[in-house]
């Protein structure tokens, strides 16, 4: 597997749906958390209006050669990445979304409210990459990756996810909101299995476009990580066709999660204090 994408599996019940359809849906913190999740997309794979932007009309088929009878493979998959908005004009990805092109910064679009419902993103659902504050791209032989981004401008309507300050525990429950396979937002939710070094390993149904995305407490619907590396997605089939990889809950790699706790004393000891209460 690459390393360097949050790359998934079905673990036990595939636990994948749109956010609408959770059991917790009515929560109004779980409302907010769902509009802070945002989606990471190439400028130069949109197609510029007047209005703002058309997005590619491709499929996760079309991408990735998926069977037929997966659920994702008629999906229109525009989004590279997910990301967070953690203060009104900063949003946090994993590391290796902002280092997949030579200057991603200048490429990158965050796009506000993304449904493939409707494959145009106006002018005020999309905010470029003013400047990556702070890239931690597994330094120093760590595990640490992820990014802290700039906007152009604030997220207006919209408050930045809360952040836990408490440590992850295990079997702690949580649930991600993101991008699989560049599709539009789907809930997973899980726990928390084992931890290695700096990462909590989980059993999150994630794949390929999750990378970046928000992972929260269950019960408290605070900010406790980010979906970080994990198990290869697909396999391929006898027909010749890929579909998701599946694995008993506490089997196979896992999907690692990136600790807010981490990355919060990492941006202090890089002088990147932007939650005063933390």
């Amino acid at each position: 597997m690459d390393n360097n994408r949050s790359d998934a599996v079905v673990y036990g019940k595939d636990s994948l749906s749109i956010p609408e359809k959770t059991s917790i849906s009515d929560s109004a913190e779980f409302q907010n958390n769902v509009q802070s999740s945002i989606a990471m997309m190439y400028r130069s794979d949109l197609t510029e209006t007047p209005h703002g932007f058309e997005l590619p009309n491709k499929t996760v088929r079309d991408s990735h050669n998926t069977c037929s009878k997966f659920t994702l493979s008629e999906s229109l998959n525009p989004a590279q990445c997910s990301a967070v908005l953690v203060a009104p004009n900063l949003v946090l990805t994993a590391g290796h979304c902002v280092t997949m092109k030579k200057d991603t910064c200048a490429d990158a679009v965050f796009v506000v409210g993304f449904n493939q419902d409707n494959m145009t993103a106006l002018n005020e659902q999309v905010y470029f990459c003013k400047q990556v504050r702070v890239l931690s791209f597994f330094e120093k032989g760590n595990l640490s990756d992820y990014a802290l981004v700039e906007l152009d401008r604030a997220v207006p309507d919209i408050s930045p996810v809360k952040i836990k300050t408490s440590a992850l525990n295990l079997n702690d429950s949580i649930y991600t909101l993101g991008y699989p396979l560049g599709t539009s937002k789907k809930y997973a939710d899980g726990f928390i299995r084992s931890f290695d070094r700096i990462l909590a390993v989980s059993n999150l149904d994630v794949y390929g476009g999750n990378s970046g995305g928000p992972v929260f407490d269950k019960q408290t619907h605070e900010l406790v990580g980010i979906v970080n590396s994990g198990e290869t997605d697909l396999e391929e089939t006898a027909e010749g066709c890929q579909m998701p990889k599946l694995c008993n809950d506490n089997e196979c790699m896992g999907e690692n999660i990136l600790p807010m706790t981490f990355i919060m004393q990492s941006l202090k000891e890089k002088g990147e204090v932007f939650l005063g209460t933390f």
